[in-house]
């Protein structure tokens, strides 16, 4: 994905002038040649992210579309009073792009971990949240969104989908059934889908998670009121969109344990470790449909 973030977002900063690019230390190398086209649009300015919030929150003051982008734990949990005031609070836009998600820098440890980048975003009032499912995914939301006086937050993975789904407002149906549906949100689509593969389920797919109204729309117009939300950060996180539905469905929430992960190796092995791979996933959604 973030290859897709690199080439979208270069093509957009030459065409839109108030777009401007401030980096954390982090993808430097894959700007380089667009730095040196609008040096004065596109600023690395190292391991400093409160202070790059707050100067990004200056340059929106004046007519700019900042985009900042980092790890998701610098550019989320570090920053987030920054967040809060400099662009909540002041009704600014900005763009927040992080890479890593959950534990993609899992050889690094709990200091780049960051499961809870999600449910912090969505307690900004008035902000939006994707969660791209794959690249052709994140290359659509951002060609649209981006340019958008809106304040976002986009989450990029390295363990993103191989599906093209052409999503409507963050939400597409991708398969129908009757016993219940299993809402995947963002990359987890493709294990949900080999994970229910025989089961009676409806399973749609979720990245833009500020549309819950949408998506509580689509899930009282199906027939079973089981729904099983398939989540790639801490559990729960999205429990808030669901909590109307409290006295017509039964909703149960599959996502990464509320703990920390005391230990190392590769992404796909922490996903494991933490039940979130695919026969993990089908064992879950059998006992919560059988």
């Amino acid at each position: 994905m973030r290859k897709v973030f690199q080439e979208v977002t270069s093509r957009l900063i030459d065409s839109h002038l108030n777009l401007h690019l401030l980096l954390g230390d982090i993808g430097v190398h894959g700007f380089s040649e667009i730095m040196n086209k609008h040096p004065n649009r596109i600023l690395n300015l190292g391991i400093l992210e409160q202070a790059m919030v707050g100067f990004a929150a200056g340059l929106a003051s004046r007519g700019a579309i900042p985009i900042v982008h980092s790890i998701a734990p610098f550019i989320v949990e570090r920053p987030l009073e920054q967040i809060k005031l400099d662009f909540g609070y002041q009704g600014l836009p900005g763009k927040f792009v992080s890479v890593g998600a959950s534990f993609d820098y899992a050889k690094l440890g709990a200091t780049h971990h960051c499961p809870a980048d999600v449910e912090i975003f969505l307690s900004i009032p008035g902000a939006e949240v994707w969660v791209p499912a794959g690249n052709r995914d994140l290359e659509s939301v951002l060609e649209v969104e981006l340019p958008k006086l809106s304040l976002s937050y986009f989450r990029l993975t390295e363990l993103g989908s191989e599906i093209e789904i052409r999503h409507v407002n963050g939400i597409a149906k991708v398969r129908h059934g009757f016993k219940g549906i299993c809402v995947a949100i963002g990359p987890t689509i493709d294990d949900v889908l080999r994970a229910t593969e025989g089961l009676d389920l409806s399973v749609i797919s979720w990245t833009g998670l500020h549309n819950g109204p949408e998506l509580i729309g689509s899930l009282q117009s199906e027939l079973s009121r089981n729904v099983i939300v398939i989540e790639p950060f801490y559990q729960g996180g999205t429990a808030s969109t669901f909590a109307c539905l409290a006295h017509d469905f039964f909703v149960r929430h599959i996502g990464i344990p509320r703990e920390y992960i005391h230990r190392y190796g590769s992404p796909t092995e922490l996903k494991e470790f933490v039940g979130m791979d695919e026969q993990s996933l089908r064992e879950k959604i059998l006992s919560y449909t059988s």
